[in-house]
């Protein structure tokens, strides 16, 4: 039987890894590429784009930070992206964009905390209000980076 498994698709320090290596060298696992960013569709492109720039900017703090992101998408506040039906999905995606991201079991707790609509989010682990705010903030500038890039034209927004 032939597995196919990304090399990006796995936690350090995780059984996954040994399993994965073992696998390429015997030859029943192939690793699937990761597609560079020149190939990505404009979406991803502008996805990915904006994802950088939330880091960059430490927005984003946490490997599990991106969930708040697939929660924006859950509620189709980005049209032009289909919503993930599962954690693994979404964290393939991430993974195939090059984005180090949490683990399945992690991003799947989080997004599991999550109630109501966006931006009036209630969240089942923290009566933090900083770190619910923080959180909201995560999806809210994704989403104003997104309508940015979508009111200007994404090759307008490439050339900044």
């Amino acid at each position: 039987m032939e597995y196919r498994l990304s090399v990006n698709d796995t936690d350090q320090n995780s059984p996954a890894i040994t399993w994965l290596q073992l696998g390429l060298e015997m030859g029943w696992v192939k690793a699937v590429e990761r597609i560079s960013p020149l190939q990505l569709p404009d979406i991803d492109q502008r996805i990915l784009m904006i994802i950088h720039d939330l880091e960059a900017k430490k927005i984003i703090k946490h490997k599990y930070d991106y969930v708040w992101i697939m929660q924006l998408i859950a509620e189709k506040k980005i049209e032009e992206v289909a919503p993930f039906k599962t954690v693994p999905s979404f964290r393939s995606y991430l993974l195939q964009l090059g984005i180090n991201v949490a683990g399945v079991s992690t991003l799947s707790e989080y997004y599991n905390t999550v109630s109501g609509d966006y931006p009036n989010w209630e969240f089942t682990d923290t009566d933090d209000r900083g770190e619910r705010l923080r959180r909201i903030n995560v999806a809210g500038m994704f989403y104003a980076d997104y309508l940015k890039g979508s009111n200007r034209g994404f090759s307008e927004y490439l050339s900044e």
